[in-house]
């Protein structure tokens, strides 16, 4: 409607999507990528190696910078193991230099109080970034 809210969900290669984007056209981004925890998804190999999986997500990210506007906020859950408690840092510090972390969730379940329609790990922490302030601010 005139005016009013628009969403707009986007289904598909989130690099190839993302190209097709117009620079700062995107108000939000919200997602939740594969953790590279070995979870078993249908074709995505779960199992890449640490810098090959942070040098990806540095990839996608910097979409995610060209497509957010100035005033976007953008949302990155991550996921992590007992065996990887570090890795959702990793991720961070691997993301500094297009974005600043405002803030971190953490989220804690039980095997009872977990959804039964999601067969992913759950994570320690889910991570927030927002675009690095300028020295102005």
């Amino acid at each position: 409607s005139p005016g009013g809210t628009v969403f707009k969900l986007i289904h598909g290669d989130c690099l190839m999507k993302m190209g097709e984007l117009s620079a700062q056209s995107v108000d939000v981004v919200v997602t939740s990528p594969p953790y590279n925890l070995g979870v078993k998804y249908g074709k995505y190999d779960d199992t890449k190696a640490r810098d090959e999986y942070l040098s990806w997500t540095i990839e996608w990210c910097r979409q995610v910078k060209r497509v957010l506007k100035d005033n976007g906020s953008f949302f990155l859950n991550v996921g992590s193991s007992p065996s990887n408690p570090m890795f959702p840092h990793e991720v961070v510090l691997a993301l500094r230099e297009l974005f600043g972390l405002l803030g971190r969730f953490v989220e804690r379940r039980t095997e009872r109080s977990a959804s039964p329609l999601r067969r992913a790990p759950r994570g320690a922490g889910a991570p927030v970034a927002q675009d690095a302030p300028t020295a102005a601010e």
